[in-house]
């Protein structure tokens, strides 16, 4: 799931970027033209006649670089891996700085547009795609570099073009070794975080459940209890509650040592999960007494599954009880929407356990509208 959210994250600020990028042509065009305005209106002598400027700085720039972002905005719309997506937006950048640079070329600080595709590349919050864009634009800076010097020959002074562009390369060294301590701190605070969380999300679940048998506990059980309600209203399914009472615990306790004691919770406990774990939530309501609720089962499908587990535990041997046998208790209740609030769920099971224990215990009462009349009395 976390994996699957920062892919979502990834592809969500990729695409952002791909859009600016998008509103980036216009602005490209509208600054030039108004370069070429401002030149014809203060009379400042272009370097190339009218013609070629407005082919070379308007139709030719503004060309290859739309060609080159709607190529890479359909390529981070399309379903290909986040990491192709991401190597794209990372050369489209590199390839537009090549061609603003090299276009205007009478301005020596435009080389600093390479600086711009690694720091997009912090986005990804990975070493390789800055590495991977430092790596292109020393190649593209080198290129740069060549053309201006070798094709374009616009009797710049090759010393301090030289130096201006080993300055900026020292630059781009700084720029990297600074990137490369961000992310390193970005992954470092994310661990934090990401510990933290599962710290707090273990300390949430040891809350929600009973140290000894690891059911789920008296606060959960009410909790889910609430919502398995509003979840029966809601799809008009029934929900059944049985609460369990181990009869005559204290004895076991008194005669045999809480320690014994323990064992047969854990033992009730165990058979419980075993016998209604894949079928119900079962949870320890409190000492010897549990619960389970069973979503879209009547009480009609229920009974036999509870008379079996009575009889399995009943069936049990403890060495220490001298083949004395465990006996339980079982009240049951079918909420079927009628409109009565979640305690009173639990009340009409547990009037049905007190009947059990009252009429002779190791047995299952069903709460019925007459037991429910005889309660009232």
């Amino acid at each position: 799931m976390e994996i699957d959210n920062l892919r979502t994250l990834n592809e969500k600020w990729v695409g952002r970027i791909s859009k600016f990028y998008l509103i980036f042509i216009p602005i490209l065009f509208l600054g030039e033209f108004s370069v070429y305005f401002l030149y014809k209106k203060l009379n400042i002598p272009l370097y190339f006649n009218d013609k070629t400027y407005v082919f070379i700085h308007l139709i030719l720039t503004i060309s290859i670089c739309s060609i080159l972002l709607v190529v890479n905005y359909f390529i981070c719309k399309s379903n290909v891996k986040s990491s192709v997506k991401n190597v794209s937006l990372l050369i489209s950048s590199e390839l537009i700085a090549l061609v603003t640079t090299v276009i205007h070329f009478r301005f020596p600080t435009g080389i600093l547009a390479f600086s711009i595709p690694p720091i997009v590349a912090l986005v990804f919050g990975k070493k390789r795609y800055v590495s991977f864009a430092f790596g292109l634009s020393i190649v593209f800076l080198f290129i740069n570099y060549t053309i201006q010097t070798l094709v374009l020959n616009h009797n710049a002074d090759p010393n301090a073009l030289f130096r201006d562009y080993l300055i900026f390369l020292l630059d781009l060294g700084f720029q990297y070794i600074l990137e490369i301590f961000v992310i390193n701190y970005s992954q470092s605070k994310n661990r934090i975080i990401e510990l933290d969380e599962k710290k707090k999300m273990e300390l949430e679940s040891k809350m929600k459940r009973d140290s000894m048998t690891d059911l789920l506990n008296h606060t959960e059980f009410f909790y889910e209890l609430s919502d398995k309600k509003f979840n029966a209203n809601k799809t008009n399914q029934p929900l059944t509650l049985a609460v369990f009472d181990m009869d005559f615990f204290k004895r076991i306790n008194d005669t045999y040592g809480h320690h014994c004691g323990d064992i047969v919770i854990l033992f009730t406990a165990n058979l419980l999960k075993k016998c209604f774990g894949e079928i119900g939530i079962v949870f320890r309501y409190g000492g010897e007494e549990f619960a389970v609720l069973f979503e879209n089962s009547t009480i009609r499908q229920v009974f036999p599954k509870v008379e079996e587990f009575r009889k399995l535990l009943n069936q049990k041997e403890f060495t220490f009880m001298h083949k004395k046998r465990v006996t339980v208790s079982c009240g049951l209740y079918e909420y079927d929407g009628d409109d009565v609030p979640s305690s009173m769920i639990f009340d009409r099971a547990d009037f049905a356990l007190y009947q059990a224990k009252k009429t002779g215990r190791n047995k299952v009462v069903l709460w019925t509208e007459k037991l429910g009349e005889y309660a009232n009395t």
